[in-house]
């Protein structure tokens, strides 16, 4: 290729490129100017007759407009015009001839809005309001935003209890019945709705607390004002028209989340306190000569239905007491308890890789042991479907039994939840998570074995792997402390 070719080269494709974007500039169509122009707005017009020059009756107006309407004058071209002057006269009679308002029934203060006249004081403080009220929705909506545990929370609800059904509400000469509608929101369970409610409200920063009612164009906070303030905003339609938060997906900020609780209920799974009792309890069941896969599964599924009604147990027990210092005390609890099972887990898997088994600390105790044992023999002497019931109450007996052992993380994550102040109807959905996680590792342990009918091989794995179980274990928990703490 010449050498004035290439030196030349660039040149040349920067001026194909500067041609190609001309022609592209040319041949765009062009933008519609209608599509450039704001969207007109309706007029709203205000005639007046003032000799005053301390009075101001277009300021006061604004106010009244939206007390009589529930609008605003900034959703309108608004202006206003004082009939004294020639000028103003003469465009109030062009303008009342327009709207078809008889010369003998021209008079002031006039009221157009968007073409309509209102003429003289009764007919804006009585017909304008009645208007307005055909196209628009004379419901009171509250946004009630709130968090659980909370004691000035408590003390609001209990004034937005007597809140009536309907309040009666004067627009001017106007009375209507007005049906009060109280949306209640969990600051925890959505997030996104609360976030968008104090930006809606321009609420600052450090005013971001519970319990706040959104009305209108106003909020109120805490419990004396909500007493206060709230019954006479009410019957001044304060909350009429209140604007709608759209929908938001619920917002997964809570110090548990799902794929976290699985996690923890898989890393719970692995406890030796929950697989020594199944290794026995197969080795025992292979030996009977049964059919093991199918009263493993009841056992297992016993197990499954023991970890949820504890759980379900506890969570109703404390969601119905729900005393204002749970969350605090919760997060107390866990941090103590759980710092406890820490370091025991930790010199377990200590002892563990030094193969120092018999110095394990966290796991069931040498009775229990000798009794689960007793009893798993005893159950797998029937047959049928007697041995099938034998197997589930088993299954129950066993997993309540090694609860304070293998179900410390279950425990842990339960007290998480309600730190985090997590409603009840979510906690059921962790439980869940948690107890199908916690399962699953004894079902691969129980498909291996009951497959290969080796269960030496599958009790020195899990002796083999101890450390990090203990270690996984420790860390999990640690984890589960540091989100009570930091992520509500």
């Amino acid at each position: 290729m010449p050498k004035l070719f290439r030196r030349r080269a660039p040149i040349a494709l920067y001026l194909l490129l500067a041609v190609i974007l001309a022609a592209g500039a040319l041949l765009r169509p062009p933008v519609r100017a209608e599509s450039q122009a704001e969207t007109p707005r309706p007029q709203l017009l205000y005639f007046f007759e003032n000799y005053c020059d301390a009075c101001h009756p277009e300021v006061e107006f604004i106010e009244t407009f939206h007390e009589l309407t529930g609008r605003h004058v900034t959703d309108y071209d608004y202006l206003y015009y004082n009939i004294r002057s020639e000028s103003a006269r003469a465009l109030f009679n062009e303008t009342a001839e327009a709207c078809g308002v008889a010369p003998e029934d021209r008079f002031v203060p006039m009221v157009v809005v968007d073409g309509k006249a209102y003429v003289g004081n009764s007919k804006v403080e009585s017909v304008m309001p009645m208007d307005f009220l055909e196209n628009e929705s004379t419901e009171s909506l509250l946004y009630y935003l709130y968090s659980p545990a909370c004691e000035s929370c408590a003390a609001a609800e209990k004034h937005l209890e007597g809140t009536p059904e309907s309040v009666t509400v004067r627009r001017g000469q106007v009375e209507f019945e007005s049906a009060v509608r109280i949306e209640q929101i969990n600051i925890y369970d959505n997030p996104s709705a609360a976030q968008a409610l104090f930006e809606r409200y321009c609420v600052p920063e450090d005013q971001r607390t519970t319990p706040i009612v959104f009305l209108g164009e106003d909020y109120v906070r805490g419990a004396d004002d909500i007493e206060s303030r709230l019954p006479y905003m009410l019957r001044q339609g304060k909350a009429i028209g209140t604007p709608l938060i759209s929908e938001t997906k619920e917002a997964d900020l809570s110090a548990l989340t799902v794929a976290g609780t699985a996690a923890a209920g898989f890393v719970a799974g692995f406890n030796p306190c929950a697989l020594s009792m199944l290794l026995l309890f197969l080795s025992v069941l292979l030996a009977s000569g049964e059919r093991a896969g199918r009263y493993a599964a009841a056992y297992l599924v016993a197990k499954l239905v023991t970890y949820m009604a504890v759980g379900t147990a506890l969570l109703s027990l404390l969601s119905a007491w729900n005393p204002t210092w749970l969350p605090t005390a919760a997060k107390v609890i866990l941090t103590v308890i759980g710092g406890a099972l820490i370091v025991l887990n930790l010199l377990d898997a200590w002892n563990a890789h030094r193969r120092r088994y018999g110095e394990i600390k966290n796991q069931l105790p040498g009775r229990v042991r000798g009794f689960l044992d007793r009893h798993i023999r005893a159950s797998l002497k029937g047959h049928g479907a007697a041995l099938m019931a034998s197997v589930a109450a088993l299954g129950v007996v066993v997993a309540a039994s090694e609860f304070l052992c293998s179900g410390q993380l279950y425990l842990a994550s339960l007290t998480a939840g309600l730190s985090a102040g997590t409603a009840y109807g979510r906690m059921l959905l962790l439980l869940l998570v948690f107890s199908l996680a916690f399962v699953l590792p004894s079902a691969v342990v129980t498909f291996v074995v009951v497959r290969s009918r080796n269960m030496l091989s599958a009790s020195n794995a899990i002796l083999r792997r101890m450390p990090l179980i203990k270690l996984i274990t420790a860390v999990a928990m640690l984890g589960i402390i540091l989100a009570a703490w930091l992520l509500v």
